[in-house]
């Protein structure tokens, strides 16, 4: 079994130990190669990075400043990378040490994206909500294009779905979480897990909006679903928008 983490890095040196230390404690740890891509970052992210690659399998990749959707997205299309199991990491959360195994654990037969509930942390790393969804996210089309369902950094999935987007020649996208979410709806049934696997850091520098998005990119993605929306509508055109949207909670 082979398994990819996809993190993208901008000028994460405040918060990246913690995360790559609980990349390390991942029970799957063996079974994982950390593809890192720096998005023109301009502090020491560089070298906290090379001080783990004694602990870890990484693979790092030096690219110009595209924002994190973008930054996510070439990885997620880079055709070098090959895995059984794909998971995008953001620079500053603290992942629980089974969140990639009981991800990947749910990703059966139809089923070939999983996500899970997060616990909110400061910037301290005091947890200031238990719970980030008190209920199983709504997942539909309308609130795909308005406000996202969940977080990329939640997000588990197998080749086969990766395989599918990359066929489509996808190269215009608001945020790669929303991409990937709308084509699995399409694609297969989605898996949520009630219980939180991982800390998602609320901070200075994410100062967020509705669905912990930055104000600014919430309003770049509506405008960019509103002007594509004739084109989503129709790639999607074999949805069903509630009927189909197949959502298995635990």
């Amino acid at each position: 079994m082979r398994i990819a983490v996809l993190m993208s890095v901008y000028n994460g040196h405040k918060y990246l130990n913690a995360q790559l230390l609980g990349l390390a404690e991942q029970t799957v740890k063996n079974n994982i190669i950390v593809y890192i891509r720096d998005d023109g970052s301009e502090d020491n992210s560089f070298e906290i990075i090379d001080s783990w690659k004694e602990k870890l399998n990484i693979v790092l990749y030096k690219g110009c400043n595209v924002g994190p959707a973008m930054s996510f997205w070439k990885f997620f299309m880079n055709e070098e990378i090959h895995a059984d199991y794909y998971a995008f990491c953001d620079q500053d959360d603290i992942w629980d040490s089974d969140k990639i195994e009981l991800g990947i654990k749910h990703l059966t037969g139809a089923v070939h994206f999983c996500a899970c509930n997060c616990r909110i942390i400061d910037e301290n790393g005091n947890v200031v909500k238990r719970e980030r969804e008190k209920s199983a996210p709504e997942v539909s089309i309308p609130r795909l294009f308005v406000s996202g369902c969940t977080q990329g950094c939640s997000m588990v999935f197998t080749d086969a779905l990766r395989k599918y987007l990359m066929n489509l020649k996808i190269h215009c996208i608001s945020m790669h979480d929303v991409i990937l979410m709308l084509y699995e709806i399409q694609f297969g049934k989605i898996f949520f897990n009630q219980e939180p696997h991982f800390s998602y850091r609320v901070h200075s520098n994410n100062v967020v909006a509705k669905e912990n998005k930055l104000i600014v990119q919430n309003l770049k993605t509506i405008y960019w679903n509103w002007k594509n929306r004739k084109r989503s509508l129709k790639l999607s055109r074999d949805i069903r928008l509630y009927a189909n949207c197949q959502v298995m909670i635990t």
